[in-house]
């Protein structure tokens, strides 16, 4: 029989904070189908129930920041509130937030650093900003040795560097998480889950003042069996990678869906233009973490962080090829850093309205494209990416007849009212 800890979750963000939250080390994440998940030591478990009490997934609602000006609301315990008890509120004061306090778009003016960011390069700013002021970064590097995005820690500018552009696949936190110490100053980037169950545990253990917390416009995360094969099919091309970029600028910013990799072989430039396979699986929507399309609640304006970051898509900066940020705080400790940003003239700030910097944001979650279940059985398999994709293909076909088909008749109806 299970005992009452995070092992009876099913299908979980597999943020890690459990594992860190962990008093007695009994909570491992473990890769299971392309992803990572807990797995509890049961025989030495005490059921202290701290993993359940900080584990977002376990809550409907959202742990906001304390001075987002929102009236905190009691947190709804999902064990308690399925078993007919009482809620048990642990101080978690959640709600989603139904618009930001402030808004902007910003970019780095050193035109190199924001060549080399994802978008306009402001998290890296934030993040130089805090070191400099002896505040520990805890972001994602890309490991090439292990083959996956890991979070660590930077207390210099140089080590910023690997955080520098986006990871596009779920990170391993478990490691750096577990060594956030109580009496240190901390700036930490990652998955609005993953800031959601920090921010629990951190209150929980009344260190939530020491924490800066900074999340994205998160689409969701992909299986980790599709990058490896995704990999074993690039190095046909470059040999052992040497470097990674899941979103390069070598197009521009408006074409940056394009994986670029160099390796002791040679180079790859792959935009999803020309077919690329990983954003194909990735932003097709084939094989995302079954969370992400079931229970992610953190589309839109609902945030646990005190700023987001993410591309500022839309009309207004269709002309730059650059690379915008938008920023969207949900503190005042945020709009803080932001005002610290703006002074200190490292970056362009212009103040913008939510819509604006919301625009061509997804509000709802991913749906399972028509050949998720086919895809997630193949990629367990020894089927390289290639032959998965055509698979892929030829199932979603009919749908994408019916999609092109409603965009035709739509603009043939639209075009025929405007010159009758």
């Amino acid at each position: 029989m299970k005992k009452d800890n995070i092992g009876k979750l099913k299908d979980c963000y597999g943020c890690g904070v459990c594992s860190a939250s962990c008093p007695k080390k009994v909570i491992t994440m473990k890769e299971s189908s392309g992803f990572y998940f807990p797995q509890v030591d049961q025989d030495n478990c005490v059921e202290c129930g701290i993993c359940l009490s900080v584990c977002a997934f376990n809550y409907k609602n959202i742990c906001l920041p304390a001075d987002n000006g929102i009236e905190a609301r009691p947190a709804i315990d999902v064990r308690k509130a399925d078993e007919g008890e009482e809620p048990d509120v642990e101080n978690l004061p959640a709600e989603k937030s139904k618009r930001p306090l402030t808004c902007y778009a910003a970019y780095l003016k050193d035109e190199k650093m924001r060549y080399a960011a994802t978008s306009g390069g402001v998290a890296y700013a934030l993040a130089k900003q805090a070191v400099a002021k002896g505040v520990t970064y805890c972001g994602v590097k890309y490991c090439i040795s292990e083959e996956r995005a890991v979070h660590y820690f930077a207390t210099t500018e140089e080590e910023l560097l690997p955080s520098l552009s986006s990871k596009y696949i779920q990170s391993y936190t478990a490691d750096a998480f577990s060594a956030l110490q109580a009496d240190r100053k901390y700036m930490v980037v990652g998955t609005p889950c993953q800031i959601d169950s920090l921010r629990r545990l951190t209150r929980k253990r009344r260190i939530e003042d020491n924490f800066v917390f900074i999340d994205f416009f998160c689409h969701g995360v992909p299986s980790l069996l599709m990058w490896r094969k995704y990999l074993a099919w690039a190095r046909k091309t470059t040999g052992k990678e040497s470097k990674v970029l899941f979103r390069s600028k070598v197009g521009g910013w408006h074409e940056s869906t394009t994986v670029e990799i160099n390796g002791e072989k040679g180079h790859l430039v792959s935009p999803l233009t020309k077919g690329d396979m990983f954003f194909a699986f990735f932003l097709g929507d084939r094989c995302l973490n079954k969370a992400c399309y079931d229970s992610c609640k953190y589309k839109w304006a609902a945030s646990a962080a005190d700023i987001r970051v993410g591309d500022f898509w839309g009309k207004k900066y269709r002309k730059d090829d650059k690379g915008v940020s938008s920023v969207v705080c949900f503190s005042q400790k945020g709009e803080q850093m932001m005002k610290e940003l703006e002074d200190s003239g490292v970056c362009h700030i212009c103040p913008e309205n939510w819509e604006d910097a919301s625009d061509f944001q997804k509000k709802e979650n991913a749906r399972r494209a028509p050949s998720c279940k086919i895809v997630r059985k193949l990629l367990a398999t020894d089927r390289s990416i290639e032959s998965i994709h055509r698979t892929a293909r030829l199932l979603e076909t009919p749908a994408r007849i019916a999609r092109y088909t409603r965009y035709y008749l739509k603009h043939y109806f639209r075009r025929s009212s405007e010159t009758s």
